[in-house]
């Protein structure tokens, strides 16, 4: 004998989907974490020379929202086609670029900057670059060109 109320295999896809998204946004919503806690605090460990330290918090910067905007493209592939998931990602990774900068007018010895806006935006876009070249093979050796066509007999 059948069960009364057996969930139909689409409810169960639904779920099995909806599961999926919430495991495929966790890394996200952990590394934005990661990213506010160090965004909170006064002051950074660095280097006691100024140029060191300049270059380490920058480069800090690039390679932070470049790890954001692969994991928001890796999330945002289950509800976007391609081009619309790496826009989706771009603008979420340097949306939350610029409300990080904003948050830090808030933080005690702290200051926002726009530059840094502009920096962690292409950490972004560097990243999903190379995302969307290694997509469609751009990195691999190219064909070689169509041979040009015949003349045309008179």
């Amino acid at each position: 004998m059948q069960a009364l109320f057996r969930p139909s295999n689409a409810i169960c896809a639904y779920r099995r989907t909806k599961i999926r998204r919430i495991i495929t946004w966790l890394p996200v919503g952990f590394w934005m974490s990661f990213i506010f806690y160090w965004s909170a605090r006064s002051t950074l460990p660095g280097f006691s020379q100024t140029f060191l330290d300049l270059i380490l918090k920058k480069s800090a910067h690039v390679v932070v929202f470049a790890v954001l905007a692969v994991l928001v493209y890796r999330a945002a592939r289950a509800d976007f086609s391609g081009p619309a998931a790496l826009l989706v990602a771009g603008l979420i990774a340097i949306g939350y670029g610029a409300l990080d900068e904003f948050h830090q007018l808030f933080v005690a010895g702290r200051h926002a900057a726009l530059l840094d806006v502009f920096i962690d935006a292409a950490g972004a876009l560097l990243a999903l670059n190379l995302l969307d070249r290694t997509r469609h093979g751009l990195f691999a050796p190219s064909a070689a060109p169509h041979p040009p066509a015949p003349p045309k007999g008179r």
